[in-house]
């Protein structure tokens, strides 16, 4: 069973996945909790080199691009794996996310400051002895409380699992691993009741949940892919350019006088393209030959299901 049927099972209407310093994974985890019938939140947790971390949350559209955008500045920073972050990185991209900061509770003031309104502070009983100290410290930074659980894994069965990914993540054996795994089996998700129970003296920590799942209204079915615009003249549109182009291309091939079976399918292919919106691909692909064959450089045209289809590009390249 997957998070989001568990999820699902307890009767979540959403959840979000917060993975360290990366989007991995969020794709598979959309198309699951589609399936489950439940909303995914996207967002990451943000690792940063000298501040305390941060769970991000984008609000809208914009905001996963902005997120994106700083992912991507502290992956060119460092090697294949890794990703290093700073706060000034998070502020430049800050604009339409909520933010949780996790692991801390004092020496928030800048965040405080940067972040205003959109700041919020996890709190996790842990079941280390100090928790009751912990989140009545939590109540009085002047920050609000957010009810989290810090899950690993969906149900306690998988705590050995998941210590067994920890001890190749740290390249350590289970005897040797010590402080590096976890030092209980609480980091699974909870139902609704259990979490309420948990926080019955803080009320106001799950309320803040739904505050913070009501604003996230991104989903990643707003996205799509948008193809490099090409450059057509002046007043055509893509379509039309290759319109042009493709009737220009059957004339030099086949004279002045087309055979009905040649406009036929020409007419097909251009109304398939039009509304498949193809356009744009098949200009691109018209300047790729065009300078290949200007420049003297064996040009052929194999393997794009696209192209194996559509008998404008031998017209427009004869």
């Amino acid at each position: 069973m997957s998070f989001s049927e568990q999820a699902a099972k307890l009767g979540y209407s959403g959840i979000a996945i917060t993975d360290r310093n990366t989007f991995a994974g969020i794709v598979r985890a959309h198309a699951a909790a589609k399936r489950s019938g439940i909303k995914l939140i996207p967002a990451c947790r943000l690792d940063l080199l000298d501040g305390p971390s941060l769970l991000a949350y984008p609000t809208s559209r914009r905001a996963y691009e902005r997120l994106s955008s700083l992912l991507t500045v502290g992956n060119f920073r460092a090697e294949k794996g890794e990703c290093f972050l700073y706060k000034k990185d998070v502020y430049e991209y800050k604009e339409d996310s909520k933010f949780i900061v996790v692991d801390a509770v004092d020496k928030l003031d800048e965040y405080k400051d940067v972040f205003g309104q959109d700041l919020y502070i996890a709190a996790t009983r842990r079941y280390d002895g100090d928790d009751a100290k912990l989140l009545h410290r939590i109540s009085r930074s002047g920050i609000k409380m957010v009810a989290t659980n810090d899950v690993h894994y969906h149900h306690p069965s998988r705590r050995e699992l998941q210590d067994v990914v920890t001890c190749v993540r740290e390249k350590c054996t289970i005897y040797d691993a010590g402080y590096r795994l976890h030092p209980n089996a609480e980091r699974y998700l909870k139902s609704k009741e259990e979490m309420t129970r948990l926080f019955m003296k803080y009320p106001d920590a799950i309320t803040t949940t739904k505050e913070i799942a009501e604003a996230c209204q991104f989903s990643l079915d707003q996205l799509k892919y948008v193809y490099p615009k090409e450059v057509t003249p002046l007043g055509l549109s893509p379509h039309q350019y290759l319109t042009d182009l493709a009737w220009k291309g059957a004339h030099e091939m086949y004279g002045e006088i087309l055979p009905d079976k040649i406009k036929a399918s020409i007419k097909h292919e251009l109304s398939f393209m039009e509304q498949m919106d193809y356009a744009q691909y098949f200009l691109t692909v018209y300047d790729i030959v065009r300078f290949a064959r200007s420049q003297g450089i064996l040009c052929q045209g194999r393997g794009s299901a696209a192209i194996q289809r559509c008998v404008i590009v031998s017209v427009l390249h004869p």
